[in-house]
């Protein structure tokens, strides 16, 4: 037999076989049909296999790989502790001096971190920046002074980090304006209420529309998660003087919530008004039917919806938090 022809697991059995001593070489061969030189190579090759796997762990003080230690490359390691690890300057310092035996300043780290910021600056500054369809405004603070940022919905690419003395209508402004020579020119915004940021928009951008987000406002009503506020005006009043029927409502308890969300009372107010409503429509609709009836009529098919389906694609668009 050749010895390209023998099977992985006859070649292990082999070398099992000539490792344990038990029989000759030219027995082991003569058996298997090969030649003593195939006998040797597959003990060989399962000697370094097991040699390997039985040797001890590499010294703990033994040179894996050594580094070039230039001062672009701590210029890196100041950049990498501070960006990727969230380092202090402090840090950085206690890095460098403890374990590479380099003495520098916070404001030697400081000066490297805000050369690179400079770099960082002029390469945002060539991005194109036209496929941004929603941009995401807030303000954010670095002790206490503001920070103006900028977001794509879509990516979250934060295309405006600028810290400001101001945050007011000029300073938006002349920031928008800049990022609009790169192309930006969404459909719509979404920010708080900051009047600042608000009117800087409306000086740089006129009529582009600006909706309110519902992030700060969520902790504060205690919203379940997918809820959004949203505030409506009633205008005008039932005339007195016509005699009319008043068809039933869900009650106050169910759909009004003072300071904060809640939906302990949801279950008892649908029960009293599936009564009222049946009584009511037995008498003015000749037809006895219940709120929880109503809604399921008006929701159970997408035919029944009236466009109700297109709603929450029309509120996404909106920019509210549905996912």
């Amino acid at each position: 037999m050749r010895s390209g022809e023998v099977a992985r697991d006859d070649r292990k059995n082999l070398a099992i076989q000539a490792l344990a001593g038990s029989e000759t070489v030219s027995d082991l061969a003569a058996r298997h049909g090969v030649s003593r030189k195939f006998v040797y190579q597959q003990t060989h090759e399962a000697r370094a296999v097991l040699d390997d796997a039985f040797s001890p762990a590499v010294p703990d003080g033994k040179v894996l790989f050594e580094v070039a230690v230039t001062k672009a490359w701590l210029r890196q390691v100041i950049i990498a502790l501070t960006l990727i690890c969230r380092s202090s300057y402090c840090g950085v310092v206690e890095f460098l001096r403890d374990l590479l035996g380099v003495p520098i300043s916070m404001g030697c780290v400081h000066n490297v971190l805000q050369a690179a910021t400079r770099q960082a600056g002029i390469i945002n500054g060539q991005q194109d920046l036209s496929g941004i369809r929603v941009g995401l405004y807030d303000e954010i603070f670095q002790g206490a002074t503001p920070v103006l940022a900028g977001v794509h919905a879509a990516s979250t690419y934060c295309y405006l980090l600028a810290a400001e003395e101001r945050r007011d209508a000029d300073t938006w402004g002349m920031h928008l304006l800049d990022a609009a020579q790169q192309g930006l020119d969404p459909d719509y915004t979404i920010a708080d209420a900051g009047q600042g940021l608000r009117a800087g928009q409306r000086a740089a951008w006129g009529d582009t529309p600006c909706h309110g987000d519902v992030f700060h406002i969520q902790p504060l009503l205690g919203l379940p998660l997918g809820a959004v506020a949203v505030t409506g005006l009633c205008v005008g009043y039932a005339d007195e003087g016509v005699p009319a029927m008043v068809k039933p409502r869900l009650p106050q308890s169910v759909v009004l919530h003072l300071e904060r969300y809640g939906s302990a009372a949801e279950s008892g107010g649908v029960a009293v008004c599936n009564r009222a409503l049946e009584a009511f429509s037995a008498t003015a609709e000749r037809s006895s039917y219940s709120w929880t009836d109503r809604v399921m009529s008006r929701m159970g098919q997408v035919a029944a919806l009236s466009g109700r389906d297109r709603l929450r694609d029309a509120l996404v668009r909106l920019g509210f938090p549905l996912g």
